[in-house]
């Protein structure tokens, strides 16, 4: 499983490449994507269906009237709608296709298509809703294509053309009614688009005050300097006033926020800003180097996932045997200075995979964890696990 998302209803949605969801062997209709209810069973008043076999979805966002965008790699739905669906789409609350009719003069009956009228030439990673409901897009992709229902195709049969074509790279943000945002990261002068990032978004979210943070491999954000961590304004430009300097000397796999704004990261490198600081490191607001937080030796080997918890402490996850010299099989939580946290342990880590996302179960002092695993604390699961702490 790819992602994991808390609704308001206390249920919470799974995204993935998964063709059956608990591995019973029987056709279960979850092709995909999964609604859960707060004790983890699957409700079934969802259903994709034949759902999006062949592809991959990478992140699945509840909108405020039930409806979900989602988002992957994909281009069909319940294997309908091939050359209109292409990385994105919105489902109803019951998990059938948000569709519309369009009359074409040529045809008998309406043309069943789907509501959301854009489409992305490469994958679409993660999806943020902004406060004021609007949504961020980040991934591989270079061109939006929008649509119109307005005149006959080339083939005579369907009320639809491609009538515009935007170059946005891994950046795209719509208006709360999924139209397109031009104003986000966006000039039509340039004939490609902005160049944005000169490598990959690994991670990113967004902050209180609706400004995305990002990181991975790139070191600059439209020719300017941006050592693979960055704070983008409201306009989608660079927020001069965040910088990492030098910041680290490799890929940045995953970062969170404390509350009291500093930045946590984790990823393959081991020096940040001409300090030590092997695969996890703090930054202070603005950027800086927060020198309060030491992880030492760290692991011994890669530290893929970081989750900041509700009690203050960090949860690292990875491939890795030993943190700071204890037996920590590949999940360990640290306290805020970077030490490790000898209050949690676990007789055996995540096999035959690892973390992709998780979210924390507010005031319950638990968190779940998604991801490509099969066993967990030498017992089997199914992508997904709840851990108390």
């Amino acid at each position: 499983m790819n992602s994991i998302r808390f609704q308001g209803d206390g249920k919470y949605i799974v995204a993935g490449d998964f063709t059956d969801y608990d591995n019973s062997g029987e056709a279960d209709g979850l092709n995909g994507m999964a609604r859960l209810n707060s004790d983890g069973s699957v409700d079934r008043s969802f259903r994709t269906r034949r759902g999006f076999r062949g592809g991959t979805v990478y992140d699945a966002l509840p909108l405020p009237d039930g409806r979900y965008l989602v988002a992957g790699s994909f281009s069909n739905y319940r294997d309908r709608f091939t050359g209109h669906v292409q990385n994105i789409i919105t489902l109803n609350n019951d998990g059938s296709p948000d569709s519309i009719l369009v009359n074409s003069p040529l045809r008998e009956k309406p043309d069943t298509l789907p509501k959301l009228n854009l489409s992305f030439d490469a994958p679409i990673r993660k999806m943020h809703r902004q406060s004021d409901g609007k949504v961020i897009l980040t991934g591989f992709f270079r061109r939006v294509f929008r649509k119109t229902y307005g005149g006959l195709s080339a083939d005579g049969l369907r009320d639809s053309v491609y009538i515009d074509t935007l170059h946005l790279n891994y950046i795209a943000r719509l208006n709360e009614d999924l139209t397109l945002d031009t104003t986000y990261n966006f000039d039509d002068r340039l004939p490609t688009g902005k160049p944005t990032v000169n490598g990959d978004i690994f991670a990113s979210y967004l902050n209180s005050a609706d400004q995305l943070m990002i990181a991975g491999s790139f070191t600059t954000f439209n020719g300017t300097s941006a050592a693979r961590i960055a704070r983008l304004d409201t306009l989608g430009a660079l927020d001069a006033t965040f910088s990492v300097g030098s910041g680290p000397d490799k890929d940045v796999l995953s970062i969170d926020q404390l509350l009291d704004g500093r930045i946590v990261a984790s990823g393959y490198f081991l020096n940040v800003a001409g300090s030590v600081r092997k695969k996890i490191a703090m930054f202070t607001a603005t950027g800086g180097l927060d020198n309060s937080f030491d992880p030492g030796e760290s692991a011994v080997g890669n530290v893929l996932h970081t989750r900041v918890l509700d009690n203050g402490k960090i949860l690292v996850s990875g491939f890795f045997d030993l943190f700071q010299s204890y037996k920590r099989d590949g999940i360990a939580i640290l306290e805020p200075d970077g030490k490790l946290s000898t209050s949690f342990n676990n007789f055996g880590g995540f096999k035959n995979g690892f973390v992709l996302s998780s979210a924390s179960i507010t005031a319950r002092s638990s968190i779940v964890l998604v991801g490509a695993f099969t066993n967990f604390d030498l017992k089997p699961v199914s992508g997904i696990v709840k851990l108390n702490y």
